[in-house]
């Protein structure tokens, strides 16, 4: 079963059937959410659009914690949300994933292994 854990922290794991990434540890009190995808073929510009919105919605779910009308928690929500999406397509390495995110946000995204920083 292909899935990832989207969290509040940009920490994400990811696992596949067949294969298991590396990521950062994710703490016990950390909000996360688990998206599935096994049930969609992401070669498919249809299925990689719905993988995409359950993405943004777990990353909105984790996120949720700053999300207000005030302007420097609201700021603090899109942060989140950005960094939560951002590295949930990374991990997934999906061609034409990345390619709608880039579409999507005018922006591309930095691979995961770049993100890990070095001591």
């Amino acid at each position: 079963m292909k899935s990832l854990i989207v969290s509040f922290g940009f920490t994400l794991a990811l696992s596949a059937s067949q294969a298991n990434f590396a990521a950062p540890a994710v703490e016990d009190d950390v909000p996360m959410k688990q998206v599935k995808y096994a049930d969609l073929n992401l070669s498919r510009p249809a299925d990689v659009a719905v993988l995409y919105g359950r993405i943004e919605g777990a990353a909105s779910l984790v996120c949720e914690t700053y999300s207000s009308r005030d302007l420097a928690r609201n700021l603090r929500y899109r942060h989140c949300l950005t960094g939560a999406v951002d590295r949930a397509v990374a991990e997934v390495h999906a061609p034409l994933l990345t390619q709608r995110h880039a579409a999507l946000t005018k922006r591309q995204i930095v691979p995961p292994q770049a993100m890990r920083l070095n001591p």
